[in-house]
This record gives structure tokens, sequence and C-alpha cells, in this order.
């Protein structure tokens, strides 16, 4: 027995001996970068991109089993520019050796340094990493029915992790359908004592910036981090994300969040839960779902803001559900609580095709606190409330603009409109005929009872044909189109009828008597101009009509009705050619 257990001795330490004189002489007198071809052959057959390596191969044996390879760069597909889909400076790993033979990995450090990974989307909506997902889809299939297949009662890997880093990563995504771009540069990630089910620490830093948008967000972050091989999970928890985002004005955010989130790679699904946070003066929170990650991505999420402000729009409350797949972002329902009102809405995004398409209603939102935090100026008032369907494409506002297309209805109750006293026109007209002085103060607004209308969006252009502004003293229509931004263009026309009980001759005279009102300007500077031509036109015909009905009556009473039809008709018409051609421009000139 004693010699069977020297033998083994012997033996044992043999095999250790001979072990390490190979591994010592193949790393000593081996050329690693004779391999060069045979690891890029294999890359091209699980990738079918051609991977080139610009630099050596390095490998050491003691204490650590060692391996680093310098200048690697995984081309594009063939329908995308020659720019690399990846670059690497370098990358390299060391493996306790002697554990290895006991079963278990234990690497001493995993770094990648210089990582630039450009990422593309064409004018067709084609992305330059479909065929590795792809690749990887019907991989990932035939290890799930292999595993299936296989005894349930494998061992779980053994395997540890001192240190992990990546260094200087730069992440490039351009979009050629919505000609946007994001620059993620000076990225760092690191993580440290690395066991299966047990958490570890995680740390890193990133720089982003969007292009053409000029954001520039700064972002760190932390958290523990536990994997489970068995069931093929990750699992993040206590993770705190720190940002300062710079806006063009310039304008700085702060922005902290927290979260926690369950990944499975295997069955392809991912949960962000418990998302809460600040964004400047804005509390957030939400959840995120993903599903079939590794086929046809779907996310779903449900998110909660208070106190948000968007392009000048104050926002107290807002509640969202969404999901995206396939480059559809879609929101349904978004609820609103805003200038003391509600908005209700739903919008779809087509981020291949760069359309939006959106449509809702509102109720009981304060006008004027509306229009003073987006225009700068609160010119009408009162409560307003409406539906909308509205669709626009592009990649910038301009573009947005120029192609909307769709409708807008809405009705304001109990306001005001601010910049013409309308009572305060008509009393200036009356002065003037009965030549008396205007005794009435210019109050510099118009209150109303109800305004409502119909506004048609075709290429940038706002046309409205129906307004109506009713109130006890006036009626008033009106018709004209808006130019939206950059142009800023308004041309606007409204006719305003009296409707007074007072029955004085001059109040009279104004009864359904149109006062035309032109508005035009780029808003908010606005001029209105009123139109007392057509007005004061009106009233010589009507009094003219009356006159000539008196004289008509009484040739007809003089000449015993022997004055025919076609007469009485002749003179009416030449009475109305006559005023038609007054110079009533001259007059109102000579009058001023």
């Amino acid at each position: 027995m004693k010699r069977l257990l020297r033998s083994l001795v012997v033996f044992t330490l043999l095999f250790f001996f001979l072990a390490t004189i190979t591994l010592i002489a193949v790393t000593q007198f081996v050329n690693p970068n004779q391999f060069k071809t045979e690891i890029q052959n294999l890359v091209g057959k699980k990738t079918g991109r051609e991977l080139s390596i610009g630099g050596n191969i390095h490998w050491t044996f003691y204490p650590w089993l060692g391996l680093e390879i310098n200048d690697l760069a995984l081309q594009n597909p063939p329908s995308f520019d020659k720019t690399p889909f990846a670059k690497l400076s370098k990358i390299g790993f060391k493996v306790n050796f002697i554990p290895l033979l006991r079963g278990q990995i234990r690497i001493s450090s995993i770094q990648l340094s210089g990582l630039e990974l450009y990422l593309s989307i064409n004018k067709k909506g084609q992305s330059n990493w479909e065929d590795l997902s792809q690749k990887q889809a019907r991989t990932t299939a035939s290890n799930t029915l292999n595993s299936a297949e296989s005894s349930p009662s494998s061992p779980p890997i053994d395997i540890s992790i001192e240190q992990l880093r990546f260094d200087n990563t730069t992440i490039n995504f351009d979009n050629q359908l919505t000609s946007t771009r994001i620059l993620i540069q000076n990225a760092d990630l690191s993580a440290r004592q690395i066991q299966t089910n047990e958490a570890f620490p995680l740390k890193g830093k990133m720089q982003i910036s969007v292009f053409p948008a000029q954001i520039q967000d700064t972002v760190s972050f932390k958290g523990l981090v536990l994997c489970d091989l068995a069931k093929t999970t990750v699992s993040l928890r206590d993770v705190s994300i720190d940002q300062t985002i710079t806006l063009p004005q310039p304008h700085l955010i702060q922005t902290t969040l927290q979260l926690t989130s369950d990944f499975n790679w295997r069955q392809g699904w991912a949960i962000i839960d418990q998302i809460q946070g600040k964004i400047g003066d804005t509390t957030i929170a939400g959840n995120l779902h993903f599903t079939n990650l590794q086929t046809n991505p779907l996310v779903q999420g449900h998110f909660s803001a208070q106190n948000l402000e968007l392009s000048a729009l104050k926002i107290r409350n807002l509640e969202a559900s969404f999901k995206a797949q396939q480059g559809i972002l879609s929101f349904s329902p978004v609820i609103a609580s805003l200038y003391k009102g509600t908005l209700k809405n739903e919008t779809t995004v087509n981020l291949k095709q760069a359309t939006y398409q959106t449509n809702g209603q509102f109720d009981g939102i304060q006008l004027a606190d509306l229009l003073q935090d987006t225009t700068g100026k609160n010119d009408v008032t009162g409560k307003i409330e409406g539906t909308y369907a509205l669709k626009t494409q592009g990649a910038d506002f301009a573009e947005w603009t120029n192609h909307l297309q769709g409708q807008l209805r809405f009705q304001i109750n109990e306001g005001h409109v601010k910049g013409i006293d309308l009572e305060y026109v008509f009393a200036e007209a009356k002065a003037l005929i009965k030549g008396q002085k205007n005794q009435k103060t210019d109050a510099g607004s118009t209150a109303f009872g109800k305004l409502t209308g119909t506004i048609q969006a075709q290429n940038g252009i706002l046309y409205n044909q129906d307004l109506k502004l009713s109130s006890p003293q006036f009626l008033v229509t009106g018709k004209g189109t808006y130019e939206l931004p950059p142009r800023n263009k308004m041309d606007y026309y409204a006719e305003t009828k009296l409707n007074e009980n007072d029955d004085h001759e001059s109040t009279v005279l104004f009864k359904n008597l149109p006062l035309g009102i032109h508005i035009a300007g780029q808003p908010p500077q606005l001029q209105y101009r009123p139109d007392f031509e057509r007005l004061f036109q009106a009233i010589l015909k009507a009094q003219a009509q009356k006159q000539s009905a008196k004289i008509l009556n009484k040739l007809h009473q003089d000449l015993g009705g022997d004055l025919g039809e076609g007469a009485q008709d002749a003179m009416q018409r030449g009475l109305g050619e006559a005023l038609k051609n007054l110079p009533f421009k001259d007059i109102l000139n000579k009058n001023q």
C-alpha cells in the first residue's frame, strides 16, 4: 500500500513537472503571432466579418497564464462604409494556472483599452449590427436546445475575477434617417472581486454628446452586481446615477437616479425597476421591461414626473405608458395636469422613417398662463378646451413645422382678447359720425363669453375659416392664416357686428353693420388695424338706401303710381354704383 501511494505521489509530481516544462517551453519558444490567421478565421466564421490584428500577440505563463492582443479591428458589413465597426487598442487577461488544474478559474484581471464602437443606421433604416444579432439569435436558440437535452445536474462553473476594466471607451451612434448623432466618449468601467452568486461593486463614468441638439451630458454611476451563472441572470442593486446636463443656452441640469435591475441573457429579458430620482427640479419614477432581446426586442414601461418643464411648457404632473419595438415608439396613454387643466394624449414615433403622429384632447387649461410661458405674452385669456390630430416628419424643428398636417378644434370660455377694445372702436366711429369727441376710455381688451374655431394645418401653415367670438355686445367672425416658425407670419381678418339694445339713432346705424379688423405681423408683435372704410361704406349705403326709398316713394305718390318697376330698379342701381365709387379712403385720410 505504501509503495502504491509513493508511486501515485511520484506520478502526480511528474505530471505537474512535465506540464510546467511544456507550458514554459511553449511560452518561450512558440511565437503566438503565428496564430493570428486562426483567430481571424474563427472570428470570421462566427460573425461573417473580417477581423484584422495589426499589433502583436503576447503571452505569459508564471505566475499567471496571460494573453495580450493589440490593435484589433472588426469591419462593417459590405453595405456600409469602410469605417471599422469596432476597434480595440488592447485586450488582455491573466489567469492563475494552478487553480485551473482543480477546475477553478481564478482571473487576476481582464482589461479592454481604447474600444471604439461605430453604430450606424443608414437611410434605408438598416443597422450595421443586424447581421450580428441574427447570428447571436441562432446561436442562442441552438444552445438553449442543447442545454435542454443535456443533463440538468451539470455542476456550476467556479469562477472569480479580481479586476475588470474598460478604459477610454468610445461609442459613436449615427442615425442617418433622423440626421442625429450620439457620441459617448472617455467612458471607463471597473469592477472588483467578481464572484458567482456574490454581489460585487461596479462603477463607471462617461461623457455623452447629442448632435445637432448640442447637448452635453457627464455621467457617473455605481452599484452592486450579482451574477447567477446557473440561472444565467444578472441583478443590479443600489444603483445610483449622477448627471450634469449642459444645454445650448447654456443651462446646467443636475440629475440623480436610483434603480434596481435584473437581466437574463439566456431567456433574453431584463427589468429595470424602482426608478426614482430628480432631473433638475423634476421628480421622476418609473420602470422598464425588456423582452425578446435576442430576436425581436420589445421595450415596455411606465413613468411619472412632477414639476416637468418642456420648452417653457410647465407640467405639474405627467403619467405615461410606452412601448418600443422595431423602431416604433408609442406613448399611450399620456395624462398630464397643466395650467389648472388636463391633457390626454396618444403619440406614435417611427424612428426609422422619422415620422410623428399625435392626437388627444384638453380641457380647462388657463390660456393666459400657457401663452405667457410659451410666447412671453398673454394676448388671450380664458379657459380653453378642444381636440387635435396632428402628424409630421423630419429631423429638426424646421422640418417638423414645414411638414405639419392635421386639425385642431378649440373653444375658449369667459375670456378677453387683449390689444383692442371693440366697444371703444365703435364709440370712436359713432363720435366721428356725430362730429363729437369720444367720451369712452379705451380699456385695451375685449371681453367675450365664448370663442370657437377649427385650425387646419398643411405644410407648416395654419388655416382658419370659422372663428366665432360671442359676447353680449358683439359677434365676431374671422378667417386667415398663420405661417409657423421660422417664417412666423400672421395674416388674419376678423369681422365684428354690434349687438346692442340702445335705440339712439347713432347706435341703430351700427346694428348688424360690420367692422373689419385686420391682424398682421410676427407674433407676439401683432398690429390691429380697424377697417373703417368698409364700415363707413356700409353705413352710407344703408342711409342712402333709406333715403332713396323715401324719394322713390314720394315720386310714386306724385306721379299717381305711374312710376314703373323698371324705373325704380334703374334708380336704385344708379345710387348703388355711385356709392361704390365714392373715395372712402380719401375721405378717411382727410378726417384723420
